[in-house]
Formats: C-alpha cells, structure tokens, sequence
C-alpha cells in the first residue's frame, strides 16, 4: 500500500513554482523604437500606485507589454535595454524569511525560466537608501541570449527586485545605463511591515488585484478526454509539471492549476478515493513545511463522487494555500489543483470552486 501510494500521488509533488518573479520576456524585437539623440535630459517613470519610481534619460519610454508583468517597466528597445520593478510583500513569506531567502526563490525561478543560466558578479550596493544585493546572470530566454543586471532589496513590508537587461551582445555598452536606472530606484510609499489586519481586496500589493473579466474557456487534455473550463485570463503560460494532464496559469496574479488523472489500475482492486485523499494529503504534509488542511466536503463534480479541501503551507518559505478536489471516475483518480499565495485565497476561493466544478471525463 505504501509503495501504491507513493507512485499515486508522486505527480502532486512537482507544484513547487509560485513565485510573483518575473525573468523572461526579453524580446529582439525592434517595435517601439524611441531614439535618445544626443538630449540627454533625465525623465521620471512612476508605477501606477505611487509606490515607487526611476530617473532615466529621455530615450526611455514606458513599455506596456512589460507593464503586464510588473508594476513599474520602462524600456529603449532600440538599443535593447530594459527594466522592470516588481514588489513582494514580506506577509506572503514564512515570518523569518531574510533577503537572502528572497534571492534563494529568484534563483530558482531563474532556473526554471531561463536555460543554462549562470549566476556572476555578486556585490552589495546601496539602492533607495538601503543595502541592495546586485549580480548579473546570463543565460537563453526564449531562445535568445540575454544579459541581466539584478538588484534586489529589502524596504519596509516588502521585498524589491529590479530587473535589467540587454541582449548579451549589447550589455557591456549598456551595462553602466542599467545600472545607474538601478541606483535611481526610489520607494515612495512603503508598505506596512506588519500588514496582518489588511483583507486581501485592501491589501497593500499592487497586483493583488483581479480584473472583472468574465470571459470562460474549455481547456482539454491532450488525448481529448478529459476538459475543465477556467477563466480566458488563465493560459498555458509556463509549465507546471511535464506530467499535467491539463495546467494553466496567470503568474502576475498567481492563479495556478493543474489537472492529474491517475488510473485506479496501478491501485489496488480495494483502492478508495478516502485512501486516495489521505495518499495525496499525506504526500504533500511531507513536502510543505507548517502544514494545515481543512476538513474535506463530500461532494459530486459533474454526477462523479469526489472530496474538496484546503491545504496551506509553505514551500522555500513561500507561504501558498490550495484549493484541491480529488474525483473518482469509473476509470480514474483525478486530482483538481488550484493554488495561490495564503494571502490571495479568500478573493480567488469563488473562482477556483466554480473551475474545479466543470471539470469532467469525455467519453
């Protein structure tokens, strides 16, 4: 039984990604070219809410294909340089979490996101008033070789990460630009450092916020038969685990699902779905640190008997909550998996029952 176990829920254990770290998006593409000249007269980008702001020259504009990734992007695409600003709220980390278990989730991000990254140049400098972690890392983003110069930084209730880059060829010209658009990082408005009381819509994060698009789409598994239908935001934007039957995502709102059938014939014939439950429960209890799970509900997805729960924990310090359905099919165990950061649950808790209530098998 133990060894059954293990082999049916070994695929739930490969969710570790939820981070709000953006590192791609790097593009050769020359469309919205802004020429400097020779002016170089300094121009403020200020993010959206006010929190915080660069000083660049005038060659840079603000980029809105970048701005869907962060709070603050600018851009000079003709001379491939950019830079994005993104903000982590500390409450969203386990309450010891340091600077340095910040940089450990960006690594691993980095790693996930962009092929055969190499990590150089580590010094600390002072941005915004403050000792800031700065390195370098290049690698292939979308199969282009790119160049990153990345600081991040602690301030009030939040972690930054500023993000510039350039293609590999054009960074040592431009390497002393990013980092002086580094440097001119300010924080205008900190965030709390002890936001405890703040309910999710009033949170401080400015991208804890959903947009009001209702819009749904049917997403189905490669061999066509099985399907769930999400919200259209929601996309095959990275891949969660090779072993999905179904994933989709929205990172910028850390919206994360996954769909996992396991056929009852690699269980015993006298195989249940509580034993499954406690097989799943079980197996990510080991993998999560400070652990909780809501009592289950019995209840039926599309006629099919099945069990919700919520599960909470926290992975490289990242504290995450699940909302999890396991259904039982005449011929499967499947495993319906939504999850956001703890913080995010109680707006996104709505959205993932009715998504995990229109998942069904197709004959």
């Amino acid at each position: 039984m133990r060894k059954l176990s293990k082999r049916g829920t070994s695929k739930a254990l490969i969710i570790l990604m939820l981070t709000v770290l953006f590192i791609s998006g790097c593009s050769a593409s020359n469309n919205g070219n802004n020429a400097s000249g020779g002016d170089k007269e300094e121009k403020i980008f200020t993010s959206k809410d006010w929190q915080v702001q660069l000083t660049l020259d005038n060659g840079w504009v603000e980029d809105p294909a970048l701005n869907e990734q962060a709070i603050l992007a600018v851009s000079e695409r003709k001379n491939e340089k950019y830079v994005i600003v993104n903000s982590f709220l500390k409450s969203s980390l386990a309450d010891d979490a340091t600077l340095d278990d910040f940089k450990v989730i960006f690594t691993n991000n980095i790693n996930l996101s962009i092929t055969n990254a190499e990590e150089s140049n580590n010094k600390t400098i002072n941005v915004a008033s403050t000792e800031a972690e700065l390195f370098e890392v290049t690698g292939e983003a979308q199969k282009v070789k790119v160049h990153y110069l990345v600081a991040l930084l602690e301030k009030g209730g939040s972690f930054y990460q500023i993000i510039t880059w350039s293609t590999q060829s054009k960074f040592e010209d431009n390497k002393q630009e990013l980092l002086q658009a580094i440097e001119s990082f300010k924080v205008l408005k900190e965030t709390p450092t002890t936001p405890a009381s703040t309910s999710p819509s009033e949170s401080t994060d400015p991208n804890n916020k959903d947009d009001e698009n209702t819009e749904v789409t049917t997403m189905t598994s490669d061999d066509k038969k099985a399907e769930i239908t999400i919200p259209a935001y929601m996309t095959y934007e990275l891949e969660l685990s090779p072993d999905a039957d179904i994933q989709a995502s929205r990172m910028q709102q850390e919206e994360y699902l996954m769909v996992l059938r396991e056929g009852k014939d690699v269980f015993a014939d006298n195989f249940t779905l509580t034993d499954y439950y406690t097989a799943v429960t079980d197996s990510m209890s080991q993998t999560l640190s400070n652990t909780t799970i809501t009592e289950p509900k019995e209840i039926e997805i599309n006629g099919q008997p099945a069990v919700q729960f919520e599960l909470n924990g926290e992975i490289d310090k990242v504290k995450i909550s699940y909302l999890i359905t396991l259904v039982e099919t005449d011929g499967n165990f499947t495993q319906l998996l939504f999850w956001t950061l703890q913080n995010r649950m109680d707006e996104k808790r709505d959205m993932f029952i009715n998504a995990a209530g229109t998942f069904k098998e197709v004959q």
